[in-house]
């Protein structure tokens, strides 16, 4: 975590349940050891919070449709099929409600390679 994002205050339970995510959808599924990161940075107005991890990834199917139910800030569930994507609709409505349009969930991923999921927050002062 850079220096300048540990004191700046982001609401509760934001970041927990994608871990839960990454845990569950990622590692439990994977052969041997698995590894989870999680890394902060912040602009001028903008906090970065990344949870990644060395899983079994995303098909780039189901990650291109979830990427765009989340930039159109829709919740409803895409499938039984995909990665706990209501967990994500709903951290990613909180962050708009909360900070603004500019701001929410990514998801970046590569089958069997891992899964980035950044929460972009807005800084209020």
């Amino acid at each position: 975590m850079a220096e300048d994002t540990l004191y700046i205050q982001i609401p509760k339970l934001l970041v927990q349940p994608v871990i839960e995510n990454a845990l569950k959808h990622g590692l439990e599924v994977k052969r041997g050891k698995g590894n989870i990161w999680i890394s902060a940075f912040r602009t001028a107005n903008r906090l970065e919070i990344a949870v990644e991890d060395d899983g079994v990834g995303i098909s780039p199917t189901i990650l291109k449709a979830l990427n765009e139910k989340l930039a159109q800030g829709q919740a409803e569930r895409l499938g039984s099929s995909t990665t706990s994507n209501i967990g994500l609709a709903n951290i990613n409505e909180r962050i708009k409600l909360i900070y603004g349009t500019d701001y929410g969930v990514t998801v970046l991923s590569a089958e069997q390679q891992g899964t980035r999921v950044i929460l972009s927050l807005g800084i209020l002062s």
